[in-house]
């Protein structure tokens, strides 16, 4: 390589940027994994509520109750079936536990073969919620104690973070 083309020696990457990088890898997925779970516990309980709630004002001759609900639990549950947020919470466990098993392995590799496993995981990921990115990145940076580098968080990641 030439002297002139060499990359300065503060844009190396090391072993610890990538060990950082698939910390933030398992957190951002677990991140997702829970909101995924929470969603859908909310479906769940107003399809529930929903129902219940028509099935209560059948029974107390309110039609106009069940009239107003039933349109409610029926766009609800359509929204779950489209999101799938239990099958989206599954695919993020199992990518945090190919995060988690990677971390487990750091110490033994180099870093070309981290980064080598570490772009396959990145590129083969499930779908995710990317205002919990911020969050994520966050919560790894504090944890090794790098609380000058966290980001600002969006409201949306705010709110989305409540729910992870």
């Amino acid at each position: 390589m030439n002297a002139d083309h060499a990359i300065p020696a503060e844009n190396v990457r090391t072993n610890y940027e990538a060990s950082i990088d698939v910390m933030y890898g398992v957190r951002f997925n677990e991140m997702n994994e829970r909101f995924y779970r929470r969603l859908d516990s909310i479906f769940s309980f107003l399809s529930v509520l929903g129902g219940s709630a028509i099935f209560a004002s059948w029974l107390g001759d309110k039609p106009l109750i069940a009239g107003v609900l039933g349109p409610a639990v029926v766009v609800i549950t359509y929204i779950e079936r489209e999101v799938r947020p239990a099958q989206k919470a599954v695919r993020c466990a199992v990518q945090r536990e190919k995060f988690g098993e990677l971390a487990s392995r750091l110490p033994t590799m180099d870093l070309a073969a981290i980064d080598k496993e570490l772009r396959l995981l990145q590129s083969t990921g499930p779908d995710s919620m990317s205002s919990l990115e911020i969050p994520a990145y966050n919560a790894v940076m504090r944890s090794h104690g790098h609380t000058h580098s966290v980001g600002r968080v969006s409201t949306m990641g705010k709110v989305l973070s409540l729910l992870a």
